[in-house]
């Protein structure tokens, strides 16, 4: 585990047993200070330990400190727009730009919808950096999508103080 007084992040085994199955799992959580509180910002469920030891590298390598000053961070997304229908996977780009204090870390959170069931997949996130311009304007491919269904994103920005920048939720629709 590690972070600041701000944020912090956790990585967590337990056993899992169940009338079909028995194992463990591994978790990874973010968690954000809120007033006087601790809230749940991120659980990413069945993660390997590689992979849970890749996370905690990364944010590790924010270097979070008390004494960092808290910037303001905008987040917009730019492209595709809300309710957009795409196809092609691999042809599909995301654009959004982080202004103000850009952060240490930038993230593509994702989710998907199975529509008959009407709830939202487990999160997954990637981590992509800085935006690489200087106009703070990224673009990039889709590090989601996988089927035809909707999809959800949104993007993170994480700062040496810990806080954490959230851009709003936008679905687009894969039809392939």
């Amino acid at each position: 585990m590690g972070g600041n007084t701000r944020l912090a992040f956790v990585a967590l085994s337990t056993l899992e047993q169940s009338e079909s199955s028995f194992g463990v799992v591994h978790l990874f959580l973010v968690l954000r200070k809120d007033g006087s509180t601790w809230k749940v910002l991120l659980l990413e469920p069945n993660n390997s330990l590689s992979g849970i030891d890749q996370l905690l590298a990364r944010l590790d390598g924010v270097g979070l400190s008390n004494n960092s000053q808290r910037g303001g961070t905008n987040i917009r997304l730019l492209a595709p727009g809300e309710g957009d229908h795409v196809t092609g996977i691999s042809a599909t780009e995301i654009e959004f730009a982080v202004k103000g204090d850009i952060g240490e870390l930038t993230g593509v959170e994702s989710q998907f919808s199975n529509p008959e069931q009407m709830e939202w997949s487990p999160t997954t996130i990637r981590w992509v950096g800085r935006p690489a311009d200087g106009d703070g304007i990224s673009r990039m491919p889709a590090p989601f999508g996988v089927g035809k269904q909707p999809h959800r994103w949104r993007v993170w920005s994480i700062s040496k103080a810990g806080t954490v920048t959230l851009s709003e939720w936008r679905t687009m629709n894969f039809t392939n």
